[in-house]
This record gives C-alpha cells, sequence and structure tokens, in this order.
C-alpha cells in the first residue's frame, strides 16, 4: 500500500473546507491507496488539510514504508 491508515483504513485530523476560511471535521478513510473523504453539510469542497494543528492528537497516516507522512494543505484550483 502507497498509504496506510489505521488497522480500518481509517485516517484521523483531516479536516474539509467548502470556502478555504472555515474548517470542519471530516471522516477519511484509505481505500485501495486512494484517501477518501467526506463530510456532512460540505458537498463541494475547496480545501482539505491533514495533521494541520500544532498537535494533531491522532495523526496517523503513513506511507508505504510505514513513516508517518507530513501535514499538508490542498485546495482546488479552478
Amino acid at each position: 500500500d502507497i498509504v496506510k491508515g489505521d488497522a480500518d483504513g481509517r485516517v484521523y485530523d483531516v479536516e474539509l473546507s467548502a470556502d478555504g476560511r472555515v474548517y470542519r471535521n471530516a471522516e477519511a478513510v484509505v481505500n485501495e491507496n486512494k484517501l477518501l473523504i467526506t463530510c456532512s453539510g460540505i458537498e463541494k469542497p475547496v480545501s482539505v488539510r491533514y495533521a494541520w494543528r500544532n498537535t494533531p492528537p491522532r495523526a496517523n497516516l503513513k506511507g508505504e514504508n510505514g513513516l508517518p507522512l507530513p501535514t499538508f494543505q490542498w485546495d482546488r484550483s479552478e
């Protein structure tokens, strides 16, 4: 696997935003090497971020070598 979450594939400390300013906690799971993210109330996200807080309590996304992945933010460009 290229990316891994916990034993069930869940990934913690993922947030979505509909406007790029206000972020909400999201549900995330690794499925077939893809990170699938959902958040009730956000149908068209414009930004996602992972482990963005100063002390992410349960950041658990790992690469194929088993090492933790760094924090990231991705913004949709149109």
